[in-house]
């Protein structure tokens, strides 16, 4: 008789961050389309609007943004003006 396979667990989605890190993570809103792939983002609660890039995972796994779709934005606190873009939350 063969022996039967043991199933591996199935691991539970856990935000990974960084104890090093100082960058601060907001939710904003796409208002523009810039040049280069850079967007104009919108950012909530406070109503600053930032320029933002689309982060590299995003970018090698082709998800796509347009205007009006909600996004994370990873900014750095020393320059609140820029951001990368993390991810993009489904409409339903």
């Amino acid at each position: 008789m063969a022996k039967p396979i043991a199933q591996k667990p199935q691991k539970v989605f856990e935000p990974r961050v960084k104890k090093d890190s100082n960058d601060v993570e907001l939710s904003g809103i796409i208002e523009q389309d810039l040049w280069f792939g850079n967007y104009a983002v919108r950012i909530e609660g406070i109503d600053q609007t930032i320029t933002a890039y689309v982060g590299g995972k995003m970018k090698m796994r082709k998800i796509k943004v347009i205007v009006g779709d909600t996004v994370m934005v990873k900014i750095n606190p020393d320059d609140w003006s820029k951001g990368i873009i993390t991810y993009r939350w489904v409409k339903s």
